[in-house]
């Protein structure tokens, strides 16, 4: 167990030790990032449990979103991965994954806030991103190349990305009535543009267009600032409706029990029945007369 620790001890200062100065900020930024998102989403996480009364989705969606971007960040740091004594095909096929699959919970939050027309695309979208999560993985374990496959991730990424902004810009010139866009969709847009700037030039160095460092997580936290201020205005505006309806069905307990009495009325003790019973011995008392 003591060997074991120093050879991760020794292999952890070698690599940092290679590092240049600009490299080892640069490491310091990714892990200082990666530790901000799993506690963003541990928070999340923790509030969509804890909160039942007025549980949102959202929070659950985002939470997962964040750890599974979290985790492929720290699987890119040469630092991180010589804690472990993991090779680095084993790396390479955790990233894979995690590129596959993460964009499920972002299209399921993105549907939670979108309005019913929209939603009829994002299905179709899911669904179509379901079966490439499921094509690449099971092309990762039949020993495809993941340089391939990365290759025609980027080009489902931009895909995806064109087929998004052109139903869009189609729905918006649509004929008939338009809705107006929530206040909460509007942040996400705008919060979405800011990260998929990052996001096409990472994809523009995977395919060797540009050259550069790669800063896609820069405008991830930017996104991900959206996503929790949708997330709490969701979550508390939930809140407030529900109080808002506890107040109302109290107000209507309070009216009707006002209105209804509240007890059962006792015939002997009511002063109509005292008067017929008195009518009624006086009637007798007609009857028999000789």
């Amino acid at each position: 167990m003591t060997d074991s620790s120093d050879t991760t001890a020794l292999l952890l200062v070698q690599t940092v030790a290679s590092f240049s100065r600009a490299e080892l900020r640069w490491e310091l930024a990714t892990i200082a990032a990666a530790v901000a998102l799993l506690s963003i989403a541990l928070a999340a996480i923790a509030l969509f449990c804890f909160r039942r009364g007025t549980r949102d989705l959202t929070l659950l969606y985002f939470g997962l979103f964040c750890i599974l971007y979290a985790v492929r960040l720290l699987a890119l740091l040469s630092s991180f991965r010589s804690l472990f004594n993991e090779s680095q095909m084993f790396w390479n096929y955790v990233n894979w994954v995690i590129t596959c699959t993460i964009i499920l919970p972002f299209g399921l939050f993105f549907y939670q806030i979108a309005d019913e027309h929209l939603r009829n695309f994002l299905r179709w979208l899911l669904a179509a991103q379901m079966v490439f999560a499921i094509f690449g993985i099971l092309a990762a374990s039949s020993r495809v190349s993941l340089v391939k496959l990365s290759f025609a991730n980027n080009f489902v990424v931009l895909a995806t990305l064109a087929a998004t902004a052109l139903f869009l810009v189609i729905s918006k010139w649509r004929p008939g009535p338009h809705q107006r866009l929530s206040h909460e969709f509007r942040v996400f847009i705008a919060a979405f543009l800011v990260w998929m700037l990052f996001v096409v030039h990472s994809n523009l160095l995977g395919l060797k267009i540009l050259t550069g460092q790669n800063v896609e997580f820069v405008g991830f936290l930017v996104f991900v600032a959206g996503l929790g201020y949708i997330s709490a205005y969701r979550t508390f505006g939930n809140e407030k409706r529900l109080i808002a309806i506890n107040k109302e069905l109290e107000i209507a307990r309070t009216i009707q029990s006002s209105t209804l009495p509240q007890s059962v009325p006792n015939p002997h003790r009511t002063p109509n029945c005292c008067a017929l019973r008195a009518h009624e011995r006086r009637r007798r008392g007609f009857l028999r007369f000789p």
